[in-house]
């Protein structure tokens, strides 16, 4: 699928560590997590390796490929819900982590969701598809990356058979984007008010971000319109890069 000078194409296995490294280098300016005294890159490395397996494998995460440069310029990483790697949990229980502040209030964000909407892990795997991280790399913001990401994934996580897709949205233009895709609002917090050891460790977010929202959409709602409409007779790929 080619929008312009860019590409789109299903993650597979052959892109796995070319993905993580775009992930973890979008995320290096994403808010919450630069508003964070310390952390590196590798930090964020490792907390995405712990998902990669399955998002570059389970036909749902979708990326963006620069045709002229021969890079990828945007990731955007799908799990199921209901899937959660053990040691992801015992990893950021530490305080002495980096992330373990936003790993632990992303956590308290699906908690919260849970109780109002509690069909979220009533029906297992198979059933709630998580739009996990969307990111564009710096260098290629400006081109609606985003914005396509999504609207190509969506298809994708309907025709597998998920009831629901669902958003933690840390950023205020990853909320527009789920807002523009017929995503509502099932809760959020406004993250500049949490402390953690005693300290605001997000009140220096600027705006307009420092709310985060977290999105759901029932997947019976989607359909061709998900598609920019001089290409939704196509059908998405694997890359062959």
């Amino acid at each position: 699928m080619k929008m312009g000078a860019f590409s789109y194409y299903i993650l597979g296995n052959d892109q796995r560590d070319a993905a993580l490294a775009c992930v973890a280098r979008a995320m290096m300016k994403e808010p919450s997590v630069h508003s964070l005294k310390k952390f590196v890159y590798l930090d964020l490395i490792e907390m995405v390796e712990f998902w990669m397996d399955e998002c570059s494998s389970n036909n749902l995460s979708v990326f963006a490929f620069n045709e002229e440069d021969h890079r990828i310029a945007g990731v955007l990483l799908v799990r199921d819900f209901n899937f959660f790697p053990k040691s992801f949990g015992e990893t950021y229980s530490h305080e002495s982590k980096a992330l373990t502040p936003v790993v632990q209030n992303i956590g308290a964000l699906d908690e919260e969701a849970i109780k109002i909407f509690p069909q979220l892990n009533e029906g297992g795997l198979g059933t709630v598809a998580d739009l996990w991280l969307l990111t564009v790399h710096p260098d290629y913001r400006g081109n609606r990356i985003a914005n396509l990401l999504m609207g190509y994934a969506l298809p994708l996580i309907k025709n597998a058979g998920f009831k629901h897709s669902t958003i933690e949205a840390t950023s205020y233009f990853t909320s527009k984007v789920a807002e523009y895709h017929g995503f509502k609002a099932l809760c959020s917090k406004n993250v500049k008010e949490i402390l953690w050891k005693g300290e605001r460790i997000f009140e220096h977010i600027k705006p307009p971000h420092g709310e985060w929202i977290y999105w759901i959409r029932n997947m019976k709602e989607v359909n061709s319109k998900d598609f920019d409409p001089q290409d939704k007779k196509n059908i998405l790929k694997h890359s062959k890069l």
